[in-house]
């Protein structure tokens, strides 16, 4: 099963409100889909993920978000992330449970980074960079496995 976030996937999180220091220029909240063709994976690629992310009712660098989908080998993709945009690690939660933690921080006015732990141990730098226009953005990340690293890039669009 494929649990890197869409570093997004995942790192998408920053819809709360603009940092003083480095405003996002363009929201990340809504519906994002994954564009597998465009993107560049490692085997066994997701069939489909979707994510919707909200910012926080009550805290200006908090987020919410969930992925959605069905991973390279037919089973469902759920997986949900409650946290702040502050380099602090979070809790990335399927079904209930701890799969990864997660740091999420603002690098620039289009962008955020991202440092992931899984629980096998595996780690993923990430970088999302949201275009210009605000109707895609891409995450290039970087994995280090038990068996090995790996680049990939994801490409999201909004719906």
């Amino acid at each position: 099963m494929r649990l890197q976030l869409p570093l997004i996937a995942v790192l998408m999180v920053a819809v709360g409100a603009p940092a003083r220091s480095q405003p996002l220029t363009v929201r990340l909240g809504g519906t994002w889909n994954l564009d597998i063709a465009k993107s560049t994976l490692h085997a066994p690629a997701p069939q489909s993920e979707t994510s919707t992310i909200k910012p926080s009712t009550t805290d200006t660098i908090a987020t919410l978000y969930a992925i959605t989908g069905t991973d390279g080998n037919g089973k469902p993709i759920n997986l949900s992330f409650d946290g702040k945009v502050d380099g602090q690690h979070y809790p990335v939660m399927s079904n209930g449970q701890e799969v990864a933690k997660i740091a999420w921080r603002r690098s620039g006015p289009r962008q955020l980074s991202a440092h992931e732990i899984l629980t096998d141990g595996t780690t993923v730098s990430a970088t999302l960079t949201l275009a210009p226009d605000g109707k895609s953005f891409t995450v290039r990340e970087h994995v280090v496995a038990k068996d090995g690293a790996y680049d990939q890039v994801e490409l999201w669009d909004k719906s």
